[in-house]
């Protein structure tokens, strides 16, 4: 979380997929959504997540990403609103260290 908080202050992280229901399996990548305020514009997504993407890699953990704004992921598109839904109705949160 920190890695993520430096490339962006106000940033949430969620674990979502099979670590998140507890039955992934022991080469189950990590399945982690960003939440970025919606203040930050979408080009400096990449910023906070790279920072995760590093620490991952020099960890070799597997992991697949998502970005969204707050306000998609309290009010998704529509066209995005069943993925989200998935992702709320079985996520943990990372909390701030």
């Amino acid at each position: 979380m920190d890695a993520a908080l430096q490339g962006c202050p106000g940033v949430r992280l969620t674990i979502f997929g099979s670590r998140a229901a507890g039955i992934a399996l022991p080469d189950s990548d990590y399945d982690i959504l960003f939440i970025f305020p919606d203040d930050v514009p979408e080009y400096e997504y990449g910023q906070s997540a790279g920072r995760v993407v590093s620490l991952a890699n020099a960890q070799d953990v597997k992991f697949d990403d998502a970005k969204v704004s707050k306000s998609q992921w309290l009010d998704p598109a529509e066209v995005n609103r069943p993925l989200i839904n998935r992702i709320k109705a079985c996520h943990m949160e990372i909390p701030d260290q």
